[in-house]
């Protein structure tokens, strides 16, 4: 499980209320939402990286993933800072419509 449901979990348990998304909250996730779809193609359909997770050692492995997740964030955090939420969502909307329906017709 993420830390952030195991620190939520905690926080209800001991009884402090949950306050409501700001602004920030909503750029961030929205953020995180446009992103995925795009972050799981370039994953997926990366002929370095299939070929690294089919033939490379676990050092490979680890170097590639290591490399991917501080790519995410060098786009993420500037997305989440500077997007506004409705640009996000808008955009994480057409984005999933797009990759339903590539994964819907791909042959």
């Amino acid at each position: 499980m993420n830390f952030w449901l195991f620190s939520l979990v905690g926080r209800i348990l001991n009884g402090e209320p949950l306050r409501k998304a700001g602004p920030a909250d909503y750029r961030f996730f929205f953020a995180i939402l446009m992103l995925l779809p795009v972050e799981i193609a370039a994953f997926a359909f990366n002929p370095v990286g299939k070929n690294i997770m089919d033939h490379g050692s676990v050092v490979a492995i680890w170097a590639y993933n290591c490399i991917a997740i501080i790519v995410s964030l060098a786009v993420l955090i500037p997305c989440a800072k500077w997007v506004p939420p409705a640009v996000s969502l808008s955009l994480a909307i057409c984005i999933w419509v797009a990759a339903f329906w590539i994964a819907w017709h791909w042959h």
